[in-house]
């Protein structure tokens, strides 16, 4: 009696588990958030555009170390190339599957973040309790990054893999390279609905329609569309949103770039909880500062100071300003901006990182204000790196107007 008594209350438990079982399984993570529980509200868009923005942080040229790229040119050398990229081993032609640094680098963030925005403009639509103009302002902010990230693989890459929405096997991901010429008519089409649906107001840290007619205008110009170049330049230019900054060393330092009107796209950061190096390196204080204050890790070329005109417009060869013997005077102001010349003392002294190599240092985005800068404290830094300026759109005009004009010259020349 007592074991049928056992047996029916076993079976009665075992009953009661097969019953309930589907209800425990199935609760919502109590440490994470939940696809079942998400997309519900305005402050669930906001969390997951924190997200897509988050995607620019990390180690690869959408942050504040993209001017290493300089370094592939005959512009500056990188004293640490191995440390960064394996730059060196690049210059120098030794490029195989395993060399490492930039290109997984590259591949990895920028897959990554196209990712997270194919995710996002997937699933924004599921918050119905939102209007849906203010929706499309959302997806048009993403839009925008995913555009200015596939942008960038084409100019590295040429023909690049294209996905247009999230992934849903891994079988899907295995497809073939799409021509650059549809890459970057996807990426048209993603600017038409950024410049058509986000705020036409000036830049503050979230992108603004200035920004995407700005990427578009540099797109339409690596095209060699000279015209409708010039023309969406024309109408930045006479709309007024943005203008030349009066202080051209603010654009690069944190203390100058609050409501900057040249600025119109920038990776933001903020100290502490996203700083340059909280958000680059774990443990650590890697930052531009340190970096290109510090180390000496970019050292310009002559080529690249040579390039400065003197203050009469002309360049040092033809200028009698010109004095070699003192090559910083008389010089385009921007240079002692952009480099530390050999008769500058920064302060703190030398670089205690590591002397130049070149004996010129990298000041772009170095705050010296912070200095003197090393690994010994925990410094915070919260420069952006700024993508697109109005003078980008000054220049672009020029360049697509020259281009144009030189164009027709010749083709009547020919005639």
């Amino acid at each position: 009696m007592n074991n049928l008594r056992y047996f029916c209350l076993a079976s009665m438990l075992i009953l009661f588990s097969f019953t309930s079982c589907s209800d425990f399984l199935e609760k919502n993570p109590k440490d994470s958030i939940s696809n079942a529980t998400f997309w519900k509200t305005e402050a669930d868009i906001k969390m997951a555009l924190a997200g897509c923005y988050s995607m620019l942080y990390p180690l690869s040229p959408l942050g504040w170390n993209r001017p290493y790229l300089d370094c592939l040119t005959d512009n500056g050398y990188s004293q640490w190339g191995d440390y960064n990229w394996n730059l060196s081993t690049i210059c120098i032609g030794d490029i195989n599957p395993s060399t490492g640094g930039l290109s997984p680098n590259i591949f990895g963030n920028y897959y990554a973040a196209i990712a997270a925005y194919n995710y996002f403009i997937g699933n924004i639509d599921l918050v119905e309790s939102v209007d849906a103009s203010v929706r499309d302002s959302y997806a048009a902010e993403v839009k925008f990054m995913r555009a200015l990230v596939y942008f960038d693989l084409v100019n590295f890459y040429g023909d690049i893999i294209l996905y247009k929405s999230s992934l849903e096997t891994v079988e899907a991901a295995k497809v073939a390279q799409s021509p650059k010429s549809e890459v970057l008519a996807f990426v048209k089409e993603d600017l038409d609905f950024a410049i058509a649906n986000l705020p036409n107001t000036a830049y503050a840290g979230h992108a603004v329609r200035g920004s995407a007619r700005g990427l578009k205008v540099r797109i339409l110009l690596y095209e060699e569309k000279w015209e409708e170049a010039a023309a969406l330049a024309k109408e930045i230019m006479d709309e007024g949103k943005f203008s030349l900054s009066g202080d051209y060393e603010g654009i690069f330092i944190s203390a100058g770039q609050t409501n900057n009107p040249e600025i119109m796209f920038s990776t933001v950061y903020l100290s502490p909880d996203l700083s340059q190096s909280t958000c680059h390196w774990t443990n650590s204080n890697r930052a531009s500062d340190i970096e290109f204050g510090w180390g000496s890790h970019i050292c310009p070329y002559d080529n690249l100071v040579f390039e400065y005109e003197c203050t009469d417009g002309k360049s040092i060869k033809e200028s009698p300003l010109y004095d070699e013997s003192q090559p910083w005077l008389n010089r385009d102001p921007r240079l002692r901006y952009t480099i530390r010349m050999p008769n500058v003392t920064w302060p703190g002294g030398e670089p205690q990182g590591g002397k130049s190599l070149t004996d010129y240092n990298m000041q772009k985005y170095v705050e010296l204000s912070k200095a003197p800068f090393n690994y010994s404290r925990q410094n915070q830094y919260d420069t952006d790196y700024v993508h697109l300026r109005y003078a980008d759109i000054l220049l672009m005009y020029a360049e697509a107007k020259k281009t144009k004009l030189r164009g027709l010259t010749q083709a009547s020349t020919t005639r």
